[in-house]
């Protein structure tokens, strides 16, 4: 399939956001508002070749609507050259009443954001679905404080097995998946979630000799590396102080309930020995005080990108009430938290650390006279389309309608855009144009 993008918006968007950011009397608090696209692919043309110094002199946390264009989102961000500093935060991918248990992958996908929010720099985009920042995570200093980081040269905890058994780490003899670790004599391999891929690091002594990269299917390396970070594999830290809180938090929770004594009995004996289990991540709540979301990680000011904000606002209203229903009907389940102690409703999420927001709607839903309208209102007007695939009866059919329409809109002054799926393809459709 061929997509076409007639936009406007990368030739005339840029100066008309300077102009509202530098006129703008409400220091930040007020959103500005681009009515004609909520599309993923202008957002990401945007962001990737912008020149304006005020939107590439800050990180970008983008909200939208579904996991799905937040997967859109990011593979549009590659086609524009953007391969990193990209950063996916996922929710549960089961509820939590449903019996069934949340992927540890995505779990620690979670704190591998929330750690990269930590430092975040110019130019890194942080995507999220309103359900993934309305989720509770580990406090802040909780992470910074069980967080390490290493670089050739430097000693390794002489009792490193426990230090990382500590942090959640398991003891494996081949590292495959994040939150394991293998000692083999002078080698270690750990796989922690600040890196997509493991390290194997080789050993003098304690010292740290050398440090690699390296693939976990293949057990080969894939690079030299100076420096290295171990933080925990999951948003669930055990110490004294929270197994006796956590322990104390479930055997309230349970108490009055119809469920299963011996399932309740095991929850109870894993909590207070410090051991995991299936449905552990739905109890973070009972491990800490603080009430901490993603967004609370954000090291410094960034700006917000609500893409469709109005259908942003439906799905975590209905997200929150399938959440009140589902808790109802699951009275005599034993991993049953509290909705109140797992997720915060959309509009009580913090954003101090927004230091200005963008909101992107294809219309507009006016509260005011149009004449009492400010620069904070940005109309930009954004047509896609998607030809499909040619025919076998008549493959140039669909082929000649595109060129065709393409060489209207070049005709009247407009900007046009065309993305191929290969380069050979963007080579092809160059010469239809010339011969055109």
């Amino acid at each position: 399939m061929i997509d076409v993008s007639f936009s406007p918006l990368s030739l005339r968007i840029e100066k008309a956001l300077d102009r509202a950011i530098s006129i703008d009397k409400s220091g930040g608090e007020t959103p500005i508002e681009i009515i004609g696209t909520d599309a993923t692919l202008s957002l990401a043309l945007l962001l990737t070749q912008t020149q304006s110094l005020e939107i590439q002199r800050r990180a970008n946390l983008v909200i939208v609507p579904s996991v799905k264009e937040a997967a859109e989102l990011e593979r549009h961000l590659c086609f524009f050259g953007l391969t990193q500093n990209t950063f996916i935060l996922p929710g549960f991918d089961v509820s939590a009443y449903s019996g069934l248990y949340p992927n540890s992958r995505l779990i620690s996908a979670r704190v591998r954001w929330v750690n990269a929010a930590r430092s975040a720099k110019p130019g890194d985009i942080f995507i999220a679905t309103p359900e993934a920042l309305m989720q509770r995570t580990i406090p802040p200093k909780i992470l910074k404080s069980h967080s390490l980081h290493f670089e050739k040269g430097d000693d390794l905890p002489g009792e490193l097995s426990r230090s990382l058994s500590k942090l959640g780490y398991q003891s494996v003899p081949v590292v495959e998946d994040e939150g394991t670790f293998a000692i083999r004599g002078g080698i270690v391999d750990i796989f922690s979630p600040a890196h997509e891929r493991p390290v194997r690091i080789e050993l003098f002594g304690d010292t740290i000799e050398s440090v690699r990269f390296f693939d976990p299917e293949t057990q080969r390396s894939e690079g030299n590396t100076d420096s290295f970070s171990v933080i925990p594999p999951r948003e669930i830290l055990y110490d004294d102080d929270n197994r006796a809180r956590a322990s104390a938090h479930f055997r309230a929770n349970v108490a009055g309930r119809p469920v299963d004594a011996v399932d309740r009995d095991s929850v109870v004996q894993s909590l207070v020995q410090g051991q995991t289990f299936p449905g552990l991540d739905f109890l973070v709540g009972d491990f800490y005080e603080d009430f901490a979301l993603p967004i609370d990680h954000l090291s410094a000011d960034v700006h917000g990108w609500y893409l469709n904000p109005i259908e942003i606002a439906r799905t975590s209203e209905q997200f929150l009430e399938t959440l009140k229903k589902e808790f109802a009907a699951a009275g005599d389940q034993v991993i049953r938290p509290e909705v109140k102690d797992l997720f915060r409703s959309f509009d009580e999420m913090p954003t101090s650390r927004l230091a200005r927001s963008f909101e992107l709607s294809k219309i507009e839903f006016q509260d005011s006279p149009v004449d009492e309208r400010d620069a904070a209102h940005l109309t930009f007007p954004v047509l896609e389309l998607k030809f499909p695939p040619p025919s076998l009866a008549n493959p140039m059919e669909a082929l000649d309608g595109m060129l065709e329409r393409v060489r209207t809109w070049k005709k009247a002054g407009s900007a046009v855009m065309i993305s191929a799926g290969t380069q050979a393809q963007a080579q092809r459709l160059g010469a239809l144009f010339e011969r055109g």
